[in-house]
Formats: structure tokens, C-alpha cells, sequence
């Protein structure tokens, strides 16, 4: 009984760490994925032996119940700031609504704030990033909104996750 409670207290600890913030207890060869500020890590928890490993693009633990692994994506970029602040979004043929780019948060998302959208879908966006020719929306829970690419200087186009037609400008 008392290793089970140091086993339950250490991977406690090690999903902390990176960031889970839940776990299937009593499930075998369960996969996650958990983004944490510019980290990306897969967590597989698989009925196993004990281990722990670190390495350099990666961290694993396992004690008895679970082995548990966490690997590091690629860093986020840092968006140009000529991308911060307030521009228009609609989806093709559809009044507009005002969203916000901002800057990083706590966690390390870049957040957006939408206002007035009269579509439940752009209503929802809460996140942001970008590469150097575009800009990608997302959810609050990270799941991928719009994907849009820079037609000219103040005018992004792209689509829906469901593939209808969206532009960002200024």
C-alpha cells in the first residue's frame, strides 16, 4: 500500500510537470496531447514496469502503474508586432466582427479576443499564432478555428477548419 502511494505521488508530480491536467485511472495505452506555454507533449500512460528516463528533447517516468513520456515540439514564434492589435474578421459574404491579436498570456498562447461576431464559430476564437506568411485561430481549447495566408500587406485569407472561406484585415 505505501509504494501504490508513493507510485500515485510521483506521477502525480510528473503530470504536473508537464502540464496534464487530467488522467485515466485504470486505463491501458491511453495518448494525449498537452500544449503548455511553447511545449507540445505527448503523454502515454501504457500498464508497464517502472522507469525513468531523461533525455535531451525528452522526459519519461514510469513506477509500476504507468510509464509516462513527455516530448518537446518546436518552439512558437514570436510574431511580428505589426500583427498585434484590432482588425476585422468575416467569414465570405458575412457582416464582420472585430477581433483583437494580443500578446502572450501566462501559459504562452498568444491570445485573441472577438467581439460581435454573428457566427458561433469565429465567436469562439481565443488563441493565435503565426508564421511568417500566416496567421492560424484557435479555440479556447486549442483546437484549429481558421488557417489564413497574407494576400498583401492588412489582408489575410484562408478557410475554416470546415472549409469555408474567412478574411482577417485591416
Amino acid at each position: 500500500m505505501r509504494d501504490r502511494a508513493k507510485a500515485a505521488g510521483a506521477i502525480t508530480a510528473v503530470l504536473l510537470l508537464a502540464g496534464c491536467q487530467s488522467i485515466g485511472w485504470g486505463r491501458s495505452d491511453t495518448t494525449g496531447t498537452v500544449i503548455a506555454g511553447q511545449t507540445q507533449a505527448e503523454i502515454s500512460a501504457t500498464a508497464a514496469g517502472g522507469s525513468i528516463g531523461v533525455g535531451p528533447a525528452s522526459a519519461g517516468v514510469g513506477i509500476g502503474v504507468a510509464t509516462l513520456s513527455a516530448s518537446q515540439a518546436p518552439i512558437a514564434l514570436e510574431p511580428p508586432p505589426s500583427l498585434l492589435g484590432s482588425w476585422r474578421l468575416a467569414r465570405t459574404g458575412e457582416r464582420s466582427c472585430a477581433i483583437e491579436l494580443g500578446r502572450r498570456n501566462p501559459v504562452g498562447d498568444f491570445n485573441a479576443r472577438t467581439r460581435d461576431c454573428p457566427d458561433r464559430t469565429l465567436a469562439g476564437i481565443g488563441l493565435w499564432s503565426a508564421t511568417p506568411d500566416e496567421i492560424a485561430l484557435y479555440d479556447f481549447q486549442r483546437n484549429p478555428v481558421a488557417r489564413l495566408r497574407q494576400e498583401s500587406p492588412g489582408l489575410y485569407q484562408g478557410t475554416l477548419a470546415d472549409g469555408r472561406p474567412v478574411t482577417v484585415w485591416r
